[in-house]
């Protein structure tokens, strides 16, 4: 999308890759197993599966794992339904509620964001989400970057409900359905 741009995200706290060809995709992958050790959960949507089907020791959610698996998961990865480029947010889209799991129940969530996926802000997105649908997906997660609060005697606490980690990987554009299960 012309004139917007991918530094709002840097600003929440959300690590930007762009990925660019397969060669980008093992670097990055590479460096995030460096970092991050421990069982990988992938969400299995068009955009994740087109990445990560030739890697091995993955988990895919739902086909050959549940809630057990994603719980002993180190890394999730989903796709991304879409991108807000006002607030630097990560929009997914779904049904079935793995998309949630996957991002939320573990310390690094990685999205696989297609860059044609970028919009101006939630009221794009939401018109973006409802044309040619009947209905609005049933589950929209809203991510604004690593888990923190400061709940706790006003301090600032990072990891306390969800990942310590998030990272958007720009990848070429996806047509298709918004919807990731």
């Amino acid at each position: 999308m012309t004139g917007l741009g991918w530094e709002s995200f840097a600003k929440k706290g959300i690590t930007v890759r762009h990925i660019d060809s397969p060669v980008d995709f093992l670097k990055a992958w590479n460096v995030l197993l460096e970092t991050h050790f421990g069982p990988v959960a992938v969400l299995n949507d068009p955009i994740s599966a087109t990445w990560l089907d030739l890697y091995e020791n993955i988990c895919w959610i739902p086909d050959d794992g549940g809630r057990a698996e994603i719980l002993r998961a180190q890394v999730g990865f989903t796709g991304a339904s879409l991108a807000l480029a006002d607030t630097g947010t990560l929009v997914l889209a779904e049904d079935s509620g793995f998309a949630r799991l996957v991002s939320n129940m573990v310390s690094c969530h990685v999205a696989l964001v297609p860059e044609n996926r970028l919009v101006a802000n939630w009221q794009t997105a939401l018109q973006r989400l409802d044309q040619g649908r009947s209905h609005r997906p049933r589950i929209l997660s809203f991510i604004s970057g690593p888990s923190q609060t400061a709940d706790i005697q006003g301090q600032l606490v990072r990891g306390m409900h969800g990942p310590t980690a998030v990272e958007a990987w720009i990848v070429p554009a996806v047509e298709g359905p918004l919807t990731l299960t």
